[in-house]
């Protein structure tokens, strides 16, 4: 269906590049049912590279040879779906073969379209929170799906749900790189990179790795050197699918060179996203600040389990107070699977004679509190708000520095991930920056504080009972 819908881009004057036709053939395959084998296609890449002649091609394919009885076109901004209305427009006003087709071109601002004999239509609209639930057609195109919000596309949803019963409707995100708070895009991205709920996806994306993602031996190749990195034309070249096409190396030379910010120019033409889920809520530089590869547990020990939701694996972190009142933190053991949880916190009760195991017994790790309990490992149980708290302390704690930690990997990039998440109107919750992230020991090692806290205060609160105030 990819080279039908080439053919006739060609027919109606439209070249396309070679990438451009990769794109469609990839996006349009049928499976065995004679229904289109993606139900979900996404395309991201660099602005200038040719998106929008992807469209066109695609819309007149389904407007002309697939007999589809309403595309709609929709985008961010009115003027952008106008402009892809008139060069769809030009491109059949320019073939005879197609327009002697039309019934009718409709050109009144927001009302813009094109109606065949047949009654095929392909209307172009700017999205709103009102047009939203108009979106009944058989194949919708979301253009700048950057933009695009996830209220909109949830009531989107109900009503292609409808088509499909009996038709073949497909759905079309096409964008450049995501920005922070593309919720939509960054879902269809996680879904393509972890393989997790992709469902019938084909997700096309051209951008480079980033600078931060690279390993030392990666960087070398640049001498280390970011600047160098970000003016090699090969890098514009694996991000940009039409350099050299429709995009000189002259003219990305002047973009480097001018005003614009060299975070700007990684995310306009390198394909580098803008972090997700905005920066990490502990500063990577104050948590480095609190490492001590030597740091010591003092004879005051509580330990935590956390369990993430995937259930793949589990991690037992500890806290404890030093002798110099700080606050030790260790992760002690983390496994793949379940199965050694139990036997694994059985000795380490043994061993430490823990102040508390404790447990949050809504998450993943509460499945688990029956076995626990019939084996005789004591734990704690933390509720919802007291974790909420939890996690407010666990951040002071960072920020008053009276945290002490052993450089561990996996916490550290527990760290880096953690978002915050917001419960109620004063407290809130660890968040994954992503669904490709483990938050898990950070969680584990927050609880483990929590109940460290909480024994403090008791012996407090014990210590002065009695005592009389003057």
């Amino acid at each position: 269906m990819g080279a039908d819908a080439v053919d006739l881009a060609r027919l109606a004057g439209l070249e396309l590049d070679p990438w451009q036709e990769y794109a469609l053939n990839k996006a349009l395959g049928v499976g065995e049912d004679g229904k289109w084998a993606a139900y979900e296609v996404a395309i991201v890449t660099q602005r200038q590279n040719g998106k929008g002649s992807i469209l066109e091609a695609l819309q007149l394919a389904a407007l002309f040879l697939w007999g589809e009885r309403l595309i709609i076109h929709s985008a961010h901004e009115f003027a952008t779906a106008q402009e892809s209305f008139q060069r769809v427009r030009s491109l059949i006003e320019g073939c005879g073969v197609l327009s002697r087709e039309v019934a009718h071109i409709y050109t009144s601002n927001g009302k813009e379209g094109i109606k065949l004999k047949n009654g095929n239509r392909l209307q172009f609209k700017a999205r709103s929170r009102k047009s939203a639930r108009g979106f009944t057609g058989s194949r919708i195109i979301f253009d700048e799906a950057l933009f695009l919000p996830r209220q909109f596309l949830g009531a989107v949803m109900p009503t292609m749900a409808a088509v499909s019963k009996t038709g073949n409707p497909q759905l079309w995100y096409t964008s450049s790189t995501g920005l922070a708070d593309s919720e939509v895009l960054e879902g269809l991205r996680t879904r393509a990179v972890t393989g997790e709920n992709a469902g019938s996806l084909c997700y096309l994306e051209w951008s480079t790795k980033s600078w931060d993602e690279m390993t030392v031996s990666e960087r070398s190749h640049w001498d280390d050197d970011r600047a160098k990195w970000r003016a090699d034309p090969e890098v514009w070249r694996e991000a940009n699918p039409a350099f050299e096409i429709r995009i000189s190396a002259d003219y990305m030379q002047k973009e480097l060179a001018s005003e614009m910010s060299d975070i700007d120019f990684e995310r306009e033409h390198l394909g580098i996203w803008e972090r997700i889920g905005g920066d990490s809520l502990i500063p990577v530089d104050v948590w480095q600040s609190l490492a001590n590869e030597k740091s010591q547990p003092g004879e005051n020990i509580v330990l935590a389990l956390d369990v993430p939701p995937s259930r793949e694996q589990a991690f037992i972190a500890m806290a404890s107070i030093r002798d110099d009142g700080k606050t030790h933190l260790e992760l002690v053991d983390t496994a793949d699977g379940l199965a050694w949880i139990t036997p694994r916190l059985q000795q380490l009760q043994r061993k430490y004679r823990p102040e508390a195991i404790v447990v949050d017994a809504q998450s993943a790790a509460g499945s688990l509190l029956p076995e626990l309990k019939a084996n005789r490992v004591r734990t704690l149980q933390i509720s919802g708000r007291d974790y909420a708290k939890a996690c407010g302390q666990f951040y002071d704690a960072v920020r008053e520095k009276t945290l002490v930690h052993l450089d561990d990997p996996l916490l550290n990039e527990a760290i880096e991930a953690g978002r915050m998440k917001p419960v109620g109107d004063s407290l809130w919750r660890w968040a994954r920056k992503d669904i490709t992230t483990n938050i898990s020991p950070l969680v584990a090692v927050t609880l483990a504080v929590w109940g460290l806290q909480r024994g403090e205060m008791k012996r407090i609160s014990k210590e002065n009972r009695g005592k009389v105030r003057i």
